[in-house]
């Protein structure tokens, strides 16, 4: 993996339309931890 030359993530937010979708890439692409998922709002 390579470094971005950011610091640590707090919080985002971030408005999608299909937000199974969202997950995946969160969860796949970037690596982030899932929490949970509550209706419309997913956790990381």
């Amino acid at each position: 993996m390579t470094q971005s030359g950011f610091g640590s993530i707090g919080q985002l937010s971030r408005s999608v339309v299909d937000i199974a979708a969202a997950e995946d890439w969160w969860r796949d692409v970037l690596g982030v931890l899932h929490l949970y998922t509550f209706g419309a709002l997913a956790f990381f």
